[in-house]
């Protein structure tokens, strides 16, 4: 081996040696310019946004391979959280209100339970608020002051300009050392995936270092400051720490002398020596930050789960170190050695058979990479594969590639105003400009933004409309590449179709269930861009059905609109409003949902009829891509579709039981709560006799 490469290296030098001396200027301007493309995906924005995908893949590789790496069984962490069935009581169903006589009851009961200390993920109040009661108040105040060996801690917000701080008698009343902020750090695609724990520019004692900083210094007075932000070590395990309901605390808390004492014993055991921290886990916050993770379970996360896994990853010291700045510039200059190499190796810059070498750096760079991220080194590995590969095509290519043809003035003006591929085909078949159609089996589409005109009130006509362009500059690219051509927009609304004959498609039922998933899942993330403006998030209903129509230019000579009409036409945009009585995102028809049901994971919901139409339709609800629906959700749609039948069948009290059983899976479902209160009214009041199982519904 050790001869072979000495052979190859004279090789390699020799034919160094023998090149044209403008060669090896060429040789090294190329490397150069390489090099600091590949390197900007260190700095630039969108380099950094793809570096961050390449990050989340590692993780999840990391996560699946050693899912139990290094993490401890019993979690230190307790979460009390306001949960769905906390806001169902209504003393506490407005979470942002600080009710101090619960808070009290439940420190005091933590505080005898042992508890380490205990964690607020929220601002404390403002100033003295008018809805409390004086005697509450002077009770939360007594109860901190009796914790005193039970550290309490609480957060605060940076602003840019400013900081948010709770009113003087809430700060006085604890150390000031005990606030934290709670600033989470979003990344550009809405992610997180770093915690900020020292503020920049900020020097004292009160809110400059992160809540979870503070929260792990409490349990680890020795814990070395990691820097100014680290990378959290996410545990894709479902629910790392425990969560349980702040209502329920309360109750046993609070609860009457008669009750089991070696039950709330036991209860509050599991809170002995750990650190609780208090935040909101329900419907209003689940989603409002989204990790690495969240796709791949299901749903968003929470400011409270963030900060407790920032808080496990500063205990364990597992946070994922990147490279110094002397780091950097090694690793630019390894950028610069392995552009170098197949640049001198390949045909043009003199015959070598083989290139054996610039194929083994990649891989061998990429284990690299790999291993050193799973211990912990997160060394940017995409820029370094792809200074291989690009001085690998530009050393292979050819000079003077062909020029591609200026792109014809009217196509692209046409562009701006239609479907590119109809505009496309009208440049290229001026004939399909005659009026007419012709019938055909395909699927519509129908969107709506949800609340539209309460938005149009509150924004300016120009704000509106950028508002508007965002969302659909999101959504048609979706359609677009799910094979669909987009008919109009028409206001707020979208109204594409699949399965025309200028693109021909033969699943076009599940192409354009899978764009109405992708759309939802596009628009969540410019929720979050939106969030972090401070602007207020969009929803979007839809409705999709497949069946016969007629395609074609229809209008007048001077003014055609290549659309769509017919009963399936009128079907979908019939069963867009229907979202809003199931409380749901995606409705289809029957006939949509048997072409795309192995693509999708779908629910039947009900029959129905519109008004003007004498026939029931079957409906279905769009859940998740075939085989990504979470658990709880299948066995919630499952226990949904039994309990269906049999209220199809009359069996009101069996299916009352099956529809409540699944709220359990499904908290909040929309269809099961509707689905329930029918059930109630008809065991009260039963249906005619010659009930069908049908339900009027009095949409538009």
């Amino acid at each position: 081996m050790l001869k072979f490469c000495r052979l190859q290296a004279r090789n390699l030098k020799g034919r160094f040696l023998k090149m044209d001396p403008r060669r090896p200027r060429l040789v090294l301007a190329a490397a150069l310019t390489i090099s600091f493309l590949a390197s900007l995906l260190c700095y630039a924005p969108f380099g950094a946004m793809l570096l961050d995908d390449v990050y989340d893949l590692m993780l999840k590789a990391k996560a699946r391979l050693a899912p139990r790496f290094d993490r401890p069984e019993d979690s230190p962490l307790v979460i009390v959280a306001f949960d769905d069935y906390t806001l169902s009581y209504g003393p506490l169903s407005m979470p942002e209100l600080f009710r101090h006589h619960y808070y009290a009851v439940v420190v005091k009961a933590l505080r005898e339970a042992g508890a380490h200390s205990v964690v607020l993920t929220r601002l404390l109040p403002r100033s003295r608020q008018a809805y409390a009661d004086a005697e509450e108040i002077e009770e939360w105040f007594e109860t901190v002051r009796e914790s005193r060996e039970m550290p309490i801690l609480s957060g605060l917000i940076w602003r840019p300009t400013q900081i948010v701080l709770p009113a003087a008698d809430y700060l006085l009343s604890m150390e000031v050392g005990s606030f934290g902020f709670l600033n989470l750090n979003m990344e550009g695609d809405s992610h997180i995936r770093r915690l900020p724990v020292t503020w920049p520019g900020c020097r004292g004692p009160l809110g400059c270092r992160s809540l979870a900083w503070l929260a792990a210094k409490s349990l680890q007075p020795d814990l070395n400051e990691p820097g100014d932000e680290i990378y959290i070590d996410f545990d894709p395990r479902p629910d790392p720490v425990p969560i349980y309901s702040f209502l329920e605390l309360y109750r046993l808390a609070a609860g009457p002398a008669g009750a089991d004492p070696a039950a709330r014993a036991a209860f509050f055991e599991k809170f002995r020596g750990k650190q609780v921290l208090i935040g909101d886990v329900n419907f209003l916050s689940r989603g409002s930050w989204l990790t690495p993770f969240s796709q791949a379970n299901g749903r968003g996360d929470t400011s409270v789960e963030i900060t407790a896994q920032a808080v496990l990853t500063l205990l364990s010291g597992r946070s994922f170190m990147v490279l110094s700045l002397p780091g950097q510039i090694v690793f630019i200059a390894a950028l610069l050695f392995l552009s170098l190499i197949p640049l001198m190796l390949s045909p043009r810059c003199g015959p070598y058979p083989r290139l054996w070498l610039p194929s083994a750096v990649l891989p061998l760079y990429v284990v690299l990479g790999g291993l050193a991220f799973t211990r912990y080194l997160y060394l940017p590995v995409l820029p370094g594969a792809l200074a291989l590969i690009l001085a690998q095509i530009f050393a292979l290519m050819q000079r003077g590639l062909e020029n591609r043809k200026a792109a014809r003035t009217s196509l692209t003006a046409l562009s701006l105003y239609l479907n590119p591929t109809l505009a496309r085909e009208i440049v290229s078949h001026p004939e399909l400009l005659s009026r007419g159609g012709q019938r055909r089996e395909m699927t519509v589409f129908f969107s709506d933004l949800v609340g539209f005109t309460t938005l149009a009130e509150h924004l300016s006509p120009e704000d509106l409309v950028s508002a508007l362009n965002r969302y659909f500059e999101n959504m048609e690219p979706i359609i677009s590449r799910h094979g669909g051509i987009l008919d109009k927009f028409d206001g707020d609304s979208i109204m594409a179709f699949w399965g025309s004959p200028l693109l021909p498609h033969a699943d076009h039922a599940a192409s354009a269930c899978l764009a109405a998933l992708e759309q939802q899942a596009a628009l969540a993330r410019l929720n979050g861009q939106l969030r972090g403006e401070g602007r207020p998030p969009l929803s979007a209903l839809m409705g999709l059905y497949s069946g016969p129509m007629v395609i074609g230019n229809i209008g007048a000579e001077r003014r055609l609109n290549f659309t769509v009409m017919g009963d399936a036409v009128n079907l979908a945009s019939r069963l867009v409003p229907v979202n809003k009585i199931y409380q749901t995102q995606i409705v289809i028809g029957e006939k949509c949902a048997r072409e795309a049901g192995r693509e999708v994971e779908l629910r039947t919901l009900d029959r129905i009829t519109v008004p003007g139409r004498q026939e029931s339709l079957l409906i279905f609800e769009v859940m998740e891509r075939r085989g990504l629906l979470a658990d709880n959700a299948r066995r919630g749609r499952d226990m949904y579709e039994k309990a269906l039948n049999l209220y199809f069948k009359g069996d009101f009290q069996k299916a009352l039981g099956l529809f409540e059983t699944s709220l359990f899976f499904i908290q909040g479902d929309g269809p099961a709560e509707l689905m329930s209160n029918r059930c109630r009214e008809y065991l009260r009041e039963p249906p005619a006799g010659d009930w069908q199982g049908v339900s009027s519904l009095a949409v538009k």
